[in-house]
């Protein structure tokens, strides 16, 4: 049986960048602080005992669900700018950046985008 090496968070970043079509937003989120806590537990759950795993794991999904809720504060936040100052999403941002989903998600939540 093969074991899993967690490849660190550089290659997820420029995935995630490439798929929102923003590879130069990429090089900036590698000096998230909550983004390189998330890569580091991920790698310890990658090399733990298994009876350790799942609290790795949900200390991970935490992080991650508090990105998530930043994620989703900072579309808020300049859609309520837009809407007060009567710009467009197209104007203000060329390409649209909500079009794309997280590399995986364990629940399989169904997301609204739009």
């Amino acid at each position: 049986m093969s074991r899993y090496h967690f490849p660190g968070f550089p290659a997820y970043l420029d995935a995630a960048a490439a798929e929102i079509e923003r590879p130069e937003a990429a090089g900036p989120a590698r000096r998230d602080p909550i983004l390189a806590a998330m890569s580091n537990l991920c790698a310890q759950a990658a090399e733990a005992d298994p009876r350790h795993v799942a609290g790795i794991l949900a200390k991970a999904q935490e992080m991650s669900d508090q990105l998530r809720v930043a994620h989703r504060a900072s579309e808020l936040m300049l859609a309520d700018l837009r809407a007060g100052r009567a710009v467009s999403d197209e104007i203000s941002l060329p390409r649209r950046t909500r079009s794309a989903s997280p590399p995986s998600d364990t629940r399989g939540a169904s997301r609204k985008h739009g």
